[in-house]
């Protein structure tokens, strides 16, 4: 003897209700009017606050009053140019209004930002970020970013003695000394 065959959402509704006579106290009902059903793993819709069941927990099946639209749009700060984040039903204006009132920095313009100067002789090469030398402290562009490119006198007078401390090391005792930069 088989059971008649049923449909899923009959079958799913049986299971529920037998589940609330077993176990009263776990799950919820659905907040959906037409729906009620008894769900054991009910959703809670972050907008409105009311738990659904599975087939009605997207917005636009419970029809949320309180569910923005598809095509959300973050607003942008005129002051500094950066989206500013929404919480839910949050106007809009009084995000703005909250990140100025937090201090928000003004944005740079292209024409206003500053560039950096090639210190090599004779190179009149630009860059937006900068390139310091450890030894010298001056600024350069990629080409001459290398201590020999750009003729570091600090460098090159390290390289000196270091050179300088090797030839006295080969001339009095035959050996070579550990060179550490």
């Amino acid at each position: 003897l088989t059971p008649p065959r049923c449909s899923a959402a009959y079958a799913r509704e049986l299971t529920s209700r037998i589940m609330a006579l077993a176990f009263p106290n776990l799950g919820a009902h659905c907040a959906f009017p037409s729906c009620q059903l008894h769900d054991f793993l009910p959703f809670t819709c972050d907008r409105c606050g009311k738990v659904y069941c599975l087939d009605h927990r997207k917005y636009e099946a419970h029809e949320c009053t309180h569910a923005s639209p598809q095509d959300v749009q973050v607003p942008v700060c005129p002051i500094c140019e950066q989206p500013v984040p929404l919480r839910p039903r949050q106007d809009p204006n009084d995000a703005i209004w909250v990140h100025i009132e937090r201090g928000c920095a003004p944005q740079t313009s292209n024409a206003s930002r500053s560039y950096f100067a090639c210190s090599a002789q004779g190179c009149s090469q630009k860059t937006a970020t900068a390139i310091v030398c450890r030894s010298c402290g001056r600024c350069f562009c990629v080409q001459h970013r290398g201590h020999a490119e750009h003729a570091c006198a600090p460098w090159m007078r390290h390289q000196e003695k270091l050179k300088k401390k090797a030839a006295r090391a080969v001339g009095t005792k035959g050996k070579l000394p550990c060179i550490r930069p």
